[in-house]
């Protein structure tokens, strides 16, 4: 059959295409969802002489590899024989302090951390690990000073500016956490903690309409938030309205519930994890299996459970695990990556755009689904949209470099 001199056939085109989005995405079969550790090949490599140097070689590269997907003790000997090679590398240093401090060794992590600053002072990394030490060891006034410097050295560092707010309010300067706390606002409007410090100093000011406006926002975004739920029952109950007092303590009790089942199946969701992180996909899916059982309402345990499906290829009931995640959770940025990615596998690439472009609408910060959608732009031949995608998710990823204490992204703590 002839055919067009301008124009592949059909069939081709779809294998081309195919083809195109294979090389651009070499973890598009078994990336986790949202493993943002998993560093993507081809489009948007940096040239190698622009990356940071890895410390202390192979074993600080696997030490800081394995903190990054959450493996805390797997991390830990690598990164104890990295720091024995190269005794004062900052950035091992920070990463021992954010160990210890997530495994509640918190004498070695201020250790760790005071060393990295005098290795590197201009770290504001260390210095805002140093502060959440300084917290959970009830030094608040020790701990303001470590969030000045590390503000002094990254003004814009949103963390840092959130922890202010929450130390300010705790020592007693609730005006002065309330301005912090919505100046972080009015850069980030969805910042969940800047609202619920607004919402604790405002509490204290007694502009309780003001309060209960605040916890009311906290719950709209995070209905499990204990602290906000527990300061709702209380504020809702000075200003007369039971209903919403007994609503508020319904939700706290819902919530505390919820963290019991989470206790429950803690064991499971990090044997999962471990599982998914070293590729074992049919043990990912037991575990992830056990705790959607066990836990219904949980939405994260489909968003494992689809992506370790579209691991071994079985994407119909990928697709299922997905849209269970999705109707648990519909704001889910990486369940709507995963359905990106799904799409694409299955050649469906306009609707891989639109599920791209909705993780993006729910989290702007988010790095990958810039480079899937890169690919995916790239596969359809529109090589303008795939670079400015590339260059977008380079910019984000070099943003979310930073301190050693970003590695892994644990829940905030909820402090009355």
């Amino acid at each position: 059959m002839a055919c067009d001199a301008g124009r592949d056939p059909i069939p081709f085109r779809r294998a081309r295409r195919a083809a195109v989005l294979a090389a651009l995405l070499p973890g598009l079969l078994g990336c986790p969802a949202g493993d943002a550790s998993r560093e993507p090949g081809g489009a948007g490599q940096e040239a190698a002489a622009d990356r940071p140097r890895t410390p202390a070689g192979r074993e600080g590269a696997i030490g800081l590899m394995l903190l990054r997907k959450g493996d805390l003790a797997g991390a830990e000997p690598s990164l104890l024989e990295a720091i024995r090679q190269s005794p004062g590398d900052p950035r091992l240093l920070e990463a021992l302090g954010f160990l210890y401090s997530h495994t509640d060794r918190l004498q070695k992590a201020e250790q760790m951390y005071r060393a990295a600053i005098l290795a590197a002072p201009g770290s504001p990394g260390a210095h805002l690990g140093l502060a959440e030490v300084l917290i959970d060891t009830g030094r608040n006034v020790e701990a303001l000073k470590a969030l000045e410097e590390a503000r002094r050295l990254d003004p814009d560092n949103h963390q840092a500016q959130v922890k202010e707010a929450l130390m300010l309010q705790q020592t007693g300067r609730a005006g002065e956490a309330a301005a912090k706390a919505r100046a972080v606002i009015a850069r980030r409007p969805g910042e969940i903690e800047a609202h619920y410090v607004l919402g604790l100093s405002l509490e204290v000011e007694g502009d309780l309409e003001g309060a209960a406006s605040e916890f009311e926002r906290v719950v709209e975004g995070k209905p499990d938030h204990l602290g906000a739920l527990s300061h709702l029952v209380t504020v809702a109950t000075r200003l007369g309205r039971p209903q919403d007092a007994e609503r508020a303590r319904q939700a706290h009790r819902a919530a505390l519930l919820e963290r019991r089942v989470e206790e429950r199946v803690r064991g499971h969701r990090l044997k999962g994890v471990e599982a998914f992180n070293r590729e074992d996909y049919v043990a990912a899916l037991v575990e992830f299996e056990t705790i959607a059982r066990e836990d219904p309402s949980d939405d994260q345990a489909p968003l494992y459970i689809g992506s370790a499906l579209i691991a071994l290829g079985r994407r119909d009931e990928a697709r299922a695990a997905l849209a269970r995640s999705l109707a648990l959770q519909p704001r889910s940025e990486r369940a709507l990556m995963e359905l990106g990615r799904l799409e694409a596998l299955e050649d469906r690439l306009d609707a891989a755009v639109t599920a791209l472009r909705q993780a993006i609408e729910v989290n702007p910060d988010f790095a990958e689904p810039h480079y899937f959608l890169a690919a995916v732009h790239a596969a359809r031949g529109e090589m303008d949209e795939a670079r400015a995608e590339t260059r977008r998710y380079e910019d984000l990823k070099a943003r979310s470099q930073g301190a050693a204490m970003e590695i892994v992204a644990p829940e905030t703590g909820e402090r009355p």
